[in-house]
């Protein structure tokens, strides 16, 4: 019984890491393509609002990679 929740949950950290890492890698992407293609105020606007976003999921990343070491 115990070896079937360590197991589960092991699975869980590891779909959480991959989570983590493709939502990152994902919003970085769209922000820094929303920047790149930006023609009017409004996008530009757009992407500074969601930016923060981006930025909390890095630190976030970071300081998971830290704790793992």
């Amino acid at each position: 019984m115990k070896q079937k929740i360590k197991n589960s949950n092991s699975k869980f950290k590891m779909l959480n890491s991959i989570l983590l890492y493709y939502s990152t890698i994902l919003s970085t992407i769209l922000i820094i393509g929303g920047f790149w293609t930006a023609k009017s105020k409004k996008e530009i606007v757009s992407n500074i609002i969601f930016l923060p976003v981006v930025i909390s999921l890095w630190i976030t990343l970071i300081q998971k990679r830290k704790k793992q070491k």
